[in-house]
């Protein structure tokens, strides 16, 4: 029985003897943590003051006779590997260890650009071979001839995205941010890369001042353009049936350019709406109380506007000091503006 299991048998903090699946992740993270800590100190990173002793004590845990630590100690070197964790970004453990050297052996990181600089070295052999043998009577009539020339636009494509990957690759390895994990992702790169070096040839082969082969390489460089031409293609080809649901605003407001008018007397009100109108405009219906008679049952705000404006006049007679409304309304929505009768002039 070991140090760490006898002391969980007596005496632990917990009371409890945890399982070996248990303490071999924990004490993995613990190791995982002191290495991404030994990193950041090494390269000068700004730290809570707090989380290098946690992280230390956590380490402490790893000495023989230690005993296991109680879940308040361990859920505190959680949250403090989390907070380093964070502040790290992108770099993590499994970076360090994919791009840790030794002697020798060289780092995972390493080996993934070797491949790379061997798919590099095939795909060039292929096309200065094709490329050598071309004004051989021969060449021309050997059977696959055409057929290995026809691949060559796959191939610049290939080499393209080679590029772009070793470029990334040397920028993650310098860093320390390469993760083995994203090899599926690299691999997968690679063959869309070969896809978009043959596509080319599908939208007419080369341009005014870039060769076919010069643009088979551009595309497997960058494929993201490509894909996103040829969604934008398909959208033009096949629109999509879905249409927005088109909104109408709601009014706004109903303003008076003169709220206090005399018996015969004419005025303007301007009607608002909370947004720019649709499509078609907007027609807004228009009542008033006895006494003020509108010029028009109704008003339409054009689309792209967000008013319009209307006139009125008291009737002759009304008395001073009365209040009649003018009510705008809109999808159930009303707004009211008041004129007061003013005494007639002398």
């Amino acid at each position: 029985m070991s140090a760490i299991e006898a002391a969980a048998d007596s005496g632990q903090p917990d009371g409890r003897r945890p399982d070996q699946r248990t303490k071999d992740d924990f004490f993995r993270e613990i190791r995982d943590a002191a290495k991404l800590l030994e990193f950041a100190v090494a390269q000068g990173r700004a730290l809570e003051p707090s989380l290098i002793p946690r992280i230390k004590k956590g380490q402490g845990f790893l000495t023989d006779g230690a005993v296991w630590p109680s879940d308040q100690d361990r859920a505190d070197f959680e949250a403090a590997y989390r907070d380093l964790a964070q502040v790290m970004q992108p770099v993590t453990a499994e970076t360090l260890r994919a791009t840790e050297y030794l002697p020798w052996k060289g780092s995972p990181a390493n080996h993934f650009s070797e491949r790379l600089y061997a798919l590099v070295f095939l795909c060039a052999v292929l096309i200065l071979s094709d490329q050598f043998l071309q004004n051989s009577p021969t060449y021309k009539t050997w059977p696959r001839a055409t057929v290995v020339h026809g691949l060559l636009p796959f191939v610049y494509g290939l080499v393209g995205a080679l590029t772009y990957l070793l470029r990334s690759a040397q920028s993650y390895i310098s860093d320390r941010s390469f993760d083995l994990y994203r090899r599926p992702e690299y691999y997968n790169r690679m063959v869309l890369g070969f896809l978009a070096g043959g596509i080319v040839l599908v939208f007419g082969g080369q341009t005014a001042s870039v060769p076919s082969d010069a643009l088979s390489f551009l595309v497997g460089y960058n494929t993201d353009y490509l894909f996103q031409l040829i969604e934008r293609l398909a959208e033009a080809i096949f629109p999509s049936d879905s249409k927005e649901p088109v909104v109408i605003p709601g009014l706004g407001g109903l303003s008076l350019v003169k709220d206090t008018l005399q018996p015969g007397e004419a005025g303007n009100a301007t009607v608002t709406l909370s947004g720019k109108a649709p499509s078609g405009g907007v027609t807004i219906s228009l009542s008033a109380d006895a006494g003020l008679t509108l010029a028009a049952a109704s008003i339409r705000i054009p689309e792209g506007s967000t008013s319009a404006s209307f006139t009125f006049k008291v009737d002759p007679g009304q008395a001073a000091g009365t209040k009649l409304h003018i009510v705008a309304k809109q999808d159930g929505n009303s707004v009211t503006a008041a004129v007061t009768v003013a005494p007639p002039s002398p």
